[in-house]
């Protein structure tokens, strides 16, 4: 599941890179606030 930055937009894929990050902050700009990037998937139930 990939990860995006909350300043720059940078999106993170591989979570190895992601785990060798430092206090996990972004390597593009040094933000630490991370949101997960959900897939556009919409799920419809029978009710």
């Amino acid at each position: 599941m990939p990860y995006k930055c909350g300043r720059c937009g940078y999106e993170i894929t591989d979570l190895r890179e992601f785990e060798s990050i430092p206090g996990m902050r972004c390597p593009q700009c040094n933000y630490r606030i991370f949101y997960k990037v959900r897939p556009p998937i919409v799920k419809r139930l029978k009710v």
